[in-house]
């Protein structure tokens, strides 16, 4: 079976100062206008009902479905029966305390797997009973593409869930009493990212814009159904983020984008309620996170040049912040937990996480800890915590080692280990894990590789994202040993675009340096070649979202490098993409990408944006491109234009292969089916190890 080929109809994509456009600020805006050529442009169907193309997304779906039935599915059959005996069907999560109380409450929160049953069922213990109290796989089938973790009022008396149906990310919300599940009416619209907060009488939760910019925030009255605005942001470069306040009584708001942003407190209960007060109003080029401890605001900043972040503190109701820790510029401060009688801090140097205690007294600082006991390349997640309680709980996992949850009591540091992740079919002796710094002039790269000890591989799959200051942290993955057991090393590399080394590092990786994330990702690529990690044509790449544009932009630059690409609802039309306002999350990445309505971001996104620098008669890689019809982030036609153009690009000599796989009713992510999942596991194991 040939692959389809999709037609070409001549359009054109205009950039710059366009009548009836909003394309950003117009001082700045091109004029004259540019005029791009787009063959494909009719692939995009905002409604995803246009006849023809889903026919053509059929074709390629008919296609890839050829193209493993060619001799590709023996061996995928055979993976997917391998990671089918090694997964653990039965098994319960760690349990968790949730509400007010915390650990004094009697209630205890898991989920539960169940053999043969694709998704989680949620369990609450009380008084040794155990009580489901949701479960989706009770739904009808095809009902529903995600389902939202539980959330619960402060006083459990309410909880709550989101169903998305079709992947485009806006959750239909379901509240009901506890623990009687009786439901209760509500007048909520479909709330995007199902992104809410529930309280003892009130929902808050955010509106967006058709182009899914989060614009104003509402409070909803449970018992009265009634809707007040709390807030609205009309500045199209900026959005609204808000949090449940440490004191759980109030909002905790912020207005503004990825540079800069203003705070605001709500509080719905308490003495202050009713109170809507301003804590930080926006400042060029700085941002602000706000926690409530006692009668004081505590702010996490970058202001007066702290890259990687400072605490500051004020009384509420004051203007005054004075420094609360000195700043130190080799640690990245990520996270700050309020707790009883002190401020735990997750921060992060070289790569490498910790926890900070500050033990409190008053405002002032008693007592300072560094709690570290782990070296290398590892994961450190804060499980649990809670305003009245010394107690914690924290999970460890590295690429080899499963992920283990600790209690940990912060009065006296005394740990003890409560649940650890199982595992069958793995042995973690078989294995060894190093990190690496590769060097990229001045600039260390870490980069994680785990190896077979059994044998040495000359094939290696590099896995990487690298965008908006995120980090690719060492999870513990099962299911990549089976690919190690066929033959492959597996590395992943956190380049400049992240922030691993700092906020400098991701701040050197976006708008007119985004070009370094890429050239950081190929010169580890030719470290693993050149010190034998793999042959010269036996490097695989994979990476989803802006990772897909990650590993299409490095496999177009230099196609030589790599053997087979995993672009996984790959972000690869930059240009035009972020040229559209009506398109989900544009406006606000203009800060992230740079807007190309204006000449000098159009100029530089036109290097790397990967299908405007494919060039005819060269042979690329081979592709596994996946996208979700109902994608809100990336839509379906940028990989499908992608696919579109390398096939037309290259002539009959080229050997590549080429498929894309488009899910019908799925978005971004591929939902909570955990046999779906394996199923897609395998498929892309496969692909690297037939093609």
């Amino acid at each position: 079976m040939e692959p389809p080929i999709a037609e070409r109809h001549l359009s054109e994509v205009i950039f710059g100062k366009v009548k009836g456009r909003d394309n950003g600020d117009s001082k700045f805006l091109m004029n004259p206008t540019i005029k791009k050529k787009d063959y494909y442009y009719w692939l995009r169907d905002d409604n995803r009902k246009n006849k023809k193309v889903l026919k053509y997304l059929e074709e390629e779906n008919d296609y890839y479905d050829n193209v493993f039935l060619s001799g590709i599915n023996p061996e995928k059959n055979k993976i997917l029966s391998e990671l089918r005996k090694s997964l653990v069907e039965d098994y319960v999560t760690v349990e968790l305390p949730d509400g007010d109380k915390g650990f004094e409450s009697p209630y205890r929160f898991y989920k539960k797997y169940e053999k043969n049953k694709s998704y989680p069922i949620f369990y609450y213990k009380k008084n040794d009973k155990n009580i489901k109290y949701l479960d989706p796989n009770d739904f009808k089938n095809g009902e529903f593409s995600d389902i939202s973790n539980p959330i619960f009022s402060n006083d459990l008396s309410l909880f709550s869930y989101g169903i998305d149906k079709n992947g485009n990310e806006k959750y239909s919300i379901n509240i009901l009493t506890f623990p009687s599940l009786e439901p209760i009416q509500h007048d909520l619209p479909n709330i995007l990212y199902s992104s809410y907060i529930l309280t003892n009488a009130f929902v808050f939760y955010l509106k967006c814009t058709d182009s899914n910019r989060p614009y104003q925030l509402y409070k909803y009255d449970i018992q009265s159904r009634n809707i007040e605005l709390i807030f609205e942001e009309t500045n199209i470069n900026m959005e609204i983020e808000f949090s449940l306040g440490d004191d759980n009584k109030s909002i905790v708001y912020g207005t503004g984008n990825y540079e800069q942003n203003e705070m605001y407190v709500y509080w719905f209960d308490g003495e202050r309620k009713g109170i809507n007060m301003k804590v930080k109003k926006m400042a060029r080029n700085v941002l602000y996170d706000t926690y409530i401890y006692n009668d004081y605001f505590i702010i996490k900043t970058n202001e007066k040049g702290c890259k990687n972040y400072m605490l500051k503190y004020c009384k509420i109701g004051k203007n005054r912040f004075m420094d609360f820790i000195p700043y130190n510029e080799k640690v990245l401060i990520e996270y700050v937990n309020i707790i009883k009688n002190a401020i735990l801090i997750q921060c992060r140097s070289e790569g490498e996480q910790y926890f900070k205690l500050l033990t409190i007294d008053g405002i002032n600082i008693v007592d300072s800890k560094k709690i570290k006991k782990w070296e290398g390349g590892y994961f450190l997640n804060l499980t649990y915590c809670e305003l009245n309680s010394e107690k914690i709980i924290y999970s460890y996992q590295d690429l080899i080692t499963p992920t283990t949850w600790y209690e940990l009591n912060l009065s006296n540091m005394k740990q003890t280990k409560i649940k650890e992740t199982e595992t069958k079919n793995y042995d973690k002796n078989n294995y060894k894990v190093e990190r690496i710094f590769v060097k990229n002039n001045k600039i260390k790269i870490p980069v994680d590789i785990i190896q077979s000890k059994k044998s040495k591989s000359d094939k290696c799959l590099l896995y990487g994202y690298n965008s908006y200051g995120s980090n690719i942290e060492m999870r513990f993955d099962d299911d990549i040993f089976h690919l190690i057991d066929r033959g492959f090393n597996y590395a992943v590399a956190n380049t400049r675009g992240s922030s691993y080394m700092g906020t400098q590092f991701y701040d050197d990786g976006k708008m007119l340096k985004k070009m370094n994330t890429f050239n950081d990702f190929i010169k580890v690529s030719e470290y693993l070649i050149k010190n034998n990690y793999c042959s010269k044509d036996g490097l695989s790449i994979e990476g989803r979202s802006a990772g897909g544009l990650l590993v299409g932009a490095c496999s177009i630059l230099r196609p030589d490098l790599y053997h087979n690409v995993l672009a996984i609802v790959p972000f690869v039309d930059v240009l035009t993409t972020m040229s559209d306002s009506s398109i989900p999350l544009t406006t606000s990445e203009w800060l992230q990408w740079g807007n190309p309505n204006i000449k000098k971001y159009y100029n530089y996104m036109k290097k790397y944006s990967p299908i405007d620098n494919i060039k005819k008669g060269i042979c690329y890689p081979n592709y596994y491109v996946q996208a979700g019809l109902n994608d809100p982030r990336v839509a379906y036609w940028e990989p499908a234009k992608f696919v579109a153009t390398l096939r037309y690009s290259m002539n009959n000599e080229c050997k590549s292969v080429i498929v894309l796989k488009t899910e019908m009713n799925k978005g971004h992510f591929s939902g909570l089916d955990r046999y779906k999942y394996l199923d897609d596991v395998a498929s892309k194991y496969a692909f690297l190890l037939r093609i």
